[in-house]
Order: structure tokens, then C-alpha cells, then sequence
């Protein structure tokens, strides 16, 4: 399983990997994890921006199976989204999706660095 292949301007993202995979003629999902790094004093801002983001993504999004922001214990400047969408154009769409690249937008001032996503498979 995998996930991310923005679409659109897709800002500060940084891509580690997408494996392709391995069962064809299986309906492949597409599964990732996107990490944030907030800056010390925003943690309150971004997480409400991400909490808005979650429920606009799954109130528009049919083809987002999950999107579920978490923050991680004990560092709270630490965001770590889980994603599945049905397939690879689910994932483009949200990319492109007016507010999707509205909190993009929004994050620059608030991340350090860039987000790091993971495309997962299942195992």
C-alpha cells in the first residue's frame, strides 16, 4: 500500500518512497504517513488547523478511506497524519483540493522544515 502523489502545489513535502505492490490484479490502496514538525508556540494553531483539515477531508472525500491526525506523546511539536485513500487518483485529487492547499498555505509560516511522507505497504 502507498499514498501521496500530490497534485497541485503541493508546498513544502518532502516524499521518502512508493513501492509498488507486489499482488497484482489486487485492488491497491493507497496508505502513508505525513509528519509535521511544528514550531515551538504554534502547537495550538496547528492542531486546530489539522482537526478543521480532517473533517473537511473526510465530509468531501469518498475516496479517503482514513485521515486521522495524531499528536505525538510527550512532543507535542510532533503531528503525525495517517491516510488511506482508494487509489492513487483519491490521493492526486486531495492534493489538489482547494482546502487542502488552503492549510498548505497555512503551514508555511507554521512548520519547520519540510513534511516528510511515508508511503507504507502492508505486510
Amino acid at each position: 500500500m502507498q499514498r501521496y502523489f500530490a497534485g497541485g502545489n503541493c508546498l513544502n513535502v518532502e516524499y521518502s518512497y512508493c513501492v509498488p505492490s507486489k499482488n497484482k490484479g489486487v485492488m491497491e490502496l493507497l496508505t502513508l504517513m505525513a509528519t509535521l514538525k511544528v514550531k515551538t508556540g504554534k502547537e495550538a494553531e496547528v492542531a486546530e488547523i489539522c482537526a478543521q483539515l480532517a473533517k473537511e477531508v473526510l465530509a468531501k472525500e469518498k475516496d479517503c478511506l482514513m485521515y486521522i491526525p495524531h499528536v505525538v506523546k510527550n512532543d507535542p511539536t510532533e503531528i503525525v497524519f495517517f491516510e488511506k485513500y482508494k487509489d492513487k487518483e483519491a490521493f492526486k485529487a486531495h492534493g489538489s483540493s482547494a482546502y487542502f492547499q488552503a492549510a498548505a498555505q497555512k503551514f508555511e509560516e507554521l512548520l519547520e522544515g519540510k513534511i516528510q511522507v511515508k508511503f507504507l505497504e502492508e505486510v
